[in-house]
């Protein structure tokens, strides 16, 4: 039988300010992958490229695991945005 590769990725950048949850860099000996919290919803810029470089440096691939500006609910809330509304609830506005 050949040699088999679990692959395992985990979220991460779960932070704001002063304040994480969860040891990112202990756990990022175990995974090949994260999942970076950047939609606002767990995380700040601040902790993101911080999250980042640390994955960068261990040679992990990084996803996006994104959500709303939902700090409250945790990103677990339903949330009715229209199009034209996203945009800058985000924080951020793309060009057509």
């Amino acid at each position: 039988m050949a040699d088999q590769h679990i692959f395992i990725n985990s979220d991460m950048g779960e932070g704001l300010g002063l304040h994480s949850f969860g040891n990112d860099e202990a756990l990022m000996s175990a995974v090949d992958a994260i999942n970076l919290a950047c939609g606002y919803h767990a995380g700040d810029p601040h902790t993101m490229a911080h999250t980042v470089a640390l994955a960068a440096e261990r040679g992990l691939r990084i996803g996006a695991h994104p959500g709303l500006q939902d700090l409250s609910g945790f990103g677990r809330r339903r949330m009715a945005l229209t199009p034209t509304r996203l945009p800058t609830w985000s924080g951020t506005r793309q060009e057509p």
